[in-house]
C-alpha cells in the first residue's frame, strides 16, 4: 500500500508545473542570471564541483530551480546531475536524464557515430536503472564507481 501511495504522489508531482527547460533557452536575462545562482547554489550546499561541465538543463517547480545537469560536449559527452535533497526520491531525476539524453542522440546525428557518451555513476541502483531505461552500459567498474556508456 505505501509503495502505491508513494507512486502516485509522484505522478502527481510530476504533473503540477515541474519541467525541464535548456538554460541556454531561457531568454528573460534576470530569470536566466536567477537560474545560474540558483544552479551554483545546487554545488555548494552539497559540496560538488563539476570542473569543466557548464550548466546544461534545469528542473524548475515554478520559478524555483530543484535540479541541474551540467554537461561537457566536446570530444564525448558527459553530464552531472543533482536534484535538490527536498524533491528526491520523487521520479523527478527522470526528466533529467531525458532532456540530457535528447541532447546526447541530437549532438551524435549531427556529429556521427564516433561521438561517445561518457558517464560516471556512483549509485548501484542508479546504474540498473541506465541500463533498463537508457540501454547504457558499464565498461569500466572502480570500487563504488561506474563508468558507463551507449557502446
Amino acid at each position: 500500500m505505501k509503495l502505491l501511495i508513494e507512486t502516485m504522489v509522484r505522478k502527481l508531482l510530476l504533473k503540477e508545473g515541474i519541467e525541464t527547460v535548456e538554460v541556454n533557452d531561457i531568454e528573460n536575462d534576470d530569470f536566466y542570471d536567477k537560474v545560474l545562482q540558483d544552479v551554483s547554489k545546487l554545488t555548494k550546499d552539497g559540496n560538488i564541483s563539476f570542473g569543466s561541465h557548464e550548466p546544461f538543463g534545469v528542473l524548475l517547480d515554478g520559478d524555483k530551480v530543484i535540479g541541474a545537469t551540467w554537461a561537457k560536449t566536446d570530444g564525448q559527452f558527459s553530464f552531472h546531475m543533482v536534484v535538490d535533497p527536498n524533491y528526491q526520491r520523487q521520479g523527478l531525476s527522470k526528466k533529467l536524464f531525458d532532456q540530457a539524453f535528447n541532447k546526447y542522440q541530437s549532438l551524435k546525428s549531427s556529429r556521427g557515430e564516433d561521438y561517445k557518451l561518457n558517464l560516471n555513476v556512483v549509485n548501484s541502483v542508479l546504474v540498473s536503472f541506465l541500463e533498463r531505461e537508457y540501454g547504457l552500459h558499464v565498461i569500466n567498474k572502480d570500487g563504488e564507481s561506474f563508468t558507463m556508456s551507449d557502446k
